[in-house]
């Protein structure tokens, strides 16, 4: 490249020329003649697969002979083989569940002991098993309730208190694993309870005395007092010690772990 004439830029852009140059190409070596080169290859047409008919089997596009006509959707197939029902069972009865087998306190009780010592394993916790035997408890209505606790296995040992812990939330925790698992073996619920150091047997007693201190003080300003939340079994204690009271009833609000008991008067 050469430069004929430089370039002015003027001032401010006013006045400016472009520059004039001189552009010339080098001679280009002499490439070396090529071989000959591949031909491509163009392949004939493919021939196209031919569909599988099996023997005897007309073109298609032609009707099958002797062929089952397709019969609409939600209407009966004629000539199809009925459903085969159990024998003694009438055909179209819905067959019925077989019954849970029913198990006594001691039956509950031996396999609530396995199921208890298989938990304290996995959680490398060193406790006794105690089995006590208690009598089914009437509910609200005074009645005999059939879901009621009938064993109660109390857990002996040194250290327990981790087994228990704040308000007795982790004994919760463990009583509703250990049902989950009793519910999958005998296909029954809190009818085994478990206790820890007679823990349950003393909240059971500061429960009660609660209920009587606050009837007694509904009784005595005619204002209802809503107690503090507390799990299922710790509410029915509460309605079960203010059942018979001739002057007071009670009653539970909320939803889930907020549900508390409220004491009025009659």
């Amino acid at each position: 490249m050469e430069v004929l004439r430089p370039g002015t830029p003027g001032v401010l852009g006013v006045g400016a020329e472009d520059a004039l140059v001189r552009v010339t190409t080098r001679p280009s070596a002499v490439r070396p003649p090529m071989g000959p080169q591949p031909q491509p290859y163009y392949p004939g047409p493919v021939a196209q697969p031919q569909a599988y008919r099996p023997q005897g089997q007309p073109p298609m596009g032609q009707p099958i002979p002797n062929a089952r006509p397709i019969q609409p959707i939600g209407q009966p197939i004629p000539n199809a083989t009925p459903n085969v029902a159990p024998i003694g069972v009438p055909l179209g009865q819905p067959l019925a569940r077989p019954a849970a087998r029913a198990f006594d306190a001691e039956e509950l009780a031996n396999i609530g002991r396995e199921v208890v010592t298989n938990l304290l394993r996995r959680m490398r916790i060193q406790a006794r098993p105690r089995i006590e035997f208690m009598p089914p408890e009437p509910d609200e209505n005074g009645e005999e309730d059939n879901q009621s606790p009938l064993v109660t296995i109390n857990l002996e040992g040194n250290d327990l208190g981790v087994l228990i812990g704040r308000r007795g939330e982790a004994l919760t925790d463990m009583q509703y694993i250990f049902n989950l698992i009793m519910n999958k073996k005998t296909r029954t619920w809190g009818r085994v309870m478990i206790d820890v150091e007679g823990y349950r047997t003393r909240r059971k007693a500061n429960l009660v005395n609660l209920a009587h201190r606050m009837a007694d003080q509904v009784m005595a300003t005619r204002q209802p007092i809503t107690l503090e939340p507390m799990p299922a079994h710790e509410r029915r204690l509460v309605h079960i010690a203010l059942l018979d009271h001739p002057y007071i009833r009670s009653e539970s609000f909320g939803e889930g772990e907020e549900r508390k008991v409220t004491i009025f008067p009659k």
